[in-house]
């Protein structure tokens, strides 16, 4: 039993390494006192966080008594240079304490296999427990970016332009991290693998998303999120905000039509589901307008420029890049009127 208690002493004494076999450690004080019932709160790289209970009898009479913990390495080795913790004081009584152990930064490595929780004095050890609990300690990511714009469940723009299009500017904006070399920003929409914003960012934690196009339809569950790239790894991402995004009237002008439609027959080209109609002006090549196919397979272009015939044909993405409706559905887009033209698909092959 001395043996045991002068192993504690060396708690304090600034060495390497030092071994405590004994799973409980019991000093000369140690009547009546226990220690028991870890919890875990919260685990990261870094950092541990639990409460224990404990019941100290207080016969002592002995002031500067404290709880604390520290991760105990195989056979019992514990590094003091690895480590901070924080010694709580001890109070009379059954308690419950919240202990946290935090590596240092820039520390090496290690896996501890115990927490050893411990009611000690400045000079001698009341009673120690050990708790199995195999962790890992790293380095992990010092800084996890916070989300500042825009706030959870927000609503961004989108302003329709004088041509018919609609323009959007959407800021995103997140905490500083310290050596920090680039941020990646990730801003994707509802029921849709394909992000509208996948970006590494240089220069500063902000970005302005600006765009134009013929309006976005989905209009709620957009979410995005943010990581920092720090000593060569990227870390942790931060939590995803949601946001919504405002809806955007059709304007009434006589220099514009409406068209919609629906879409049938074969959507795949080559296993690539067709997932858009693209409206074509004659004597170009690739399409002004897209839109997004709905559940139903329904498309509408809100407001287009009038008076000129126009070429509608359905369109997916694949590796060998677009392919489009050897079919062409034309119509007349009148000024100030609107047109539905239906569209069945026989096949597709390269225009």
């Amino acid at each position: 039993m001395k043996r045991l208690i002068a192993k504690c002493h060396i708690l304090i004494i600034p060495v390497l390494f030092f071994v405590i076999h004994a799973d409980n450690v019991k000093g000369k004080l140690s009547e009546e006192n226990a220690i028991k019932n870890l919890k875990i709160e919260s685990v990261s790289n870094r950092e541990l966080k639990f409460t224990v209970d404990y019941a100290y009898n207080g016969k002592s009479g002995i002031s500067n008594v404290y709880i604390h913990a520290i991760p105990v390495e195989r056979d019992g080795v514990f590094d003091p240079r690895t480590v901070d913790y924080v010694e709580v004081p001890l109070k009379r009584g059954v308690n419950s304490e919240t202990l946290r152990i935090t590596k240092r930064a820039h520390g090496r490595n290690f896996t501890s296999e115990t927490i050893r929780v411990c009611m000690s004095t400045q000079k001698e050890a009341i009673l120690c427990k050990d708790f199995p609990y195999i962790k890992k300690w790293s380095e992990g990511n010092l800084c996890k970016v916070t989300l500042i714009t825009p706030d959870d469940n927000g609503t961004l723009n989108q302003q329709r332009l004088s041509d018919g299009r609609v323009e959007t500017a959407w800021r995103f904006s997140w905490s500083e991290c310290p050596g920090a070399t680039k941020y990646h920003l990730y801003v994707v929409g509802p029921e849709t693998m394909n992000p509208l914003v996948d970006i590494n960012i240089l220069e500063a934690p902000m970005y302005l998303a600006r765009s134009t196009h013929y309006g976005i339809t989905s209009l709620k569950g957009w979410t995005w999120k943010v990581r920092a790239y720090v000593n060569g790894k990227w870390g942790d991402w931060s939590e995803s905000r949601a946001f919504n995004v405002s809806p955007v009237g059709i304007p009434e002008s006589t220099n514009t039509c409406a068209i919609s439609g629906q879409l049938t027959g074969k959507l795949q080209d080559h296993g690539f589901a067709v997932t858009h109609v693209g409206v074509f002006v004659p004597g170009e090549s690739k399409p002004k307008s897209v839109a997004e196919l709905d559940n139903r397979r329904r498309y509408i272009f809100q407001k287009l420029p009038g008076n000129v015939e126009y070429r509608i044909a359905p369109f997916g993405r694949s590796a060998a890049g677009w392919r489009f409706d050897r079919q062409k559905a034309h119509v007349l887009c009148q000024a100030g009127g609107s047109h539905t033209v239906n569209i069945h698909v026989q096949g597709v092959l390269m225009d």
